[in-house]
Parts: C-alpha cells; structure tokens; sequence
C-alpha cells in the first residue's frame, strides 16, 4: 500500500511542476478546493498548517474521533515540518530548494485530494469528517516516514 502512495506522489510531483504558482485550498471536511493564483515562495521550506479548531479527543463519539485524529495531525505535522526545515537546510542549491518546494507542496495538495475521495464513502454522514481525518492521520505518518528516509541519505 505505502508503495501505491509513493507512485501516485512521484506522478503527482512530476505532475505539478507544471502547475508551479497554483495552490489548492481544502478545508478539513474535503469540500471543493478553491483555487488561488500565487507565485512559488521565494526558496522558502513549506510549513504545514491546518485550518481548523482543534475539537476535543474523545473515542467514544464521533466528533470526539475527529478531535483525536486531529490532535495527531497536528502533532504530525510539527514532525513533518522539522524534518521538512532538516531537510531544507542541506539542499546545495536554489534549483534543489525549489524542487524540494515543488514537490512538498504537491504532497500538500495530494494530502487533501487523497483524503476528500478516501472519506466521499461517508459523504453527508457524520462519519465523513472522522474518516478525513484519520486518513490525514495516515498520510502523515507515511510522508514522516518518507522524509526521515530522506534525511538520512543527506
């Protein structure tokens, strides 16, 4: 499975170096992204930043479910972003910076489109937010994983 997502995430990254400067939007619920036209940061490392409150973890309904898969995203996401900044500070030079962007990014956008088709099963259910989440969930610990291999070969 974890082989599936990183073919899909290099197509995806060679993919979206012809989209440079186009950035897709989701909201945490999977709704139809908005799209906005912005130019490629000037050579700096992409930071993860959900846009949602924090709900509260409780296992025993379905929105504290929510609340715990997000409180691991968000834990995920530090992780993601230091290896990100490890990572950024050891490419030689502005054309590998920006590729490091480029592809980041496109995970970014990859995240979110993954996770809105994953949970469209529970479309209008109050399950549908849960299953986002812990597909975020996964796709964090997964893309952890990968970055971490990364550094190591620095």
């Amino acid at each position: 499975m974890r082989r599936v997502f990183i073919t899909i995430f290099l197509m995806l990254a060679s993919f979206g170096v012809g989209v440079i400067g186009t950035w897709h939007h989701f909201d945490h619920t999977g709704n139809a992204p908005t799209i906005s036209t912005t130019t490629l940061p000037s050579l700096t490392v992409p930071i993860l930043r959900e846009k949602f409150t924090l709900l509260l973890c409780n296992a025993g309904t379905t929105t504290g479910m929510e609340g715990c898969a997000e409180h691991q995203t968000v834990a995920l996401d530090e992780r993601i972003n230091h290896l990100r900044g490890q990572i950024f500070t050891r490419l030689h030079d502005g054309p590998a910076k920006r590729r490091f962007i480029v592809a980041e990014t496109n995970w970014q956008t990859y995240r979110q489109s993954a996770c809105a088709s994953v949970s469209d099963v529970y479309q209008g259910g109050s399950q549908f937010p849960v299953e986002f989440a812990q597909c975020e969930v996964q796709l964090d610990q997964q893309h952890r994983a990968d970055l971490s291999e990364q550094l190591k070969s620095y």
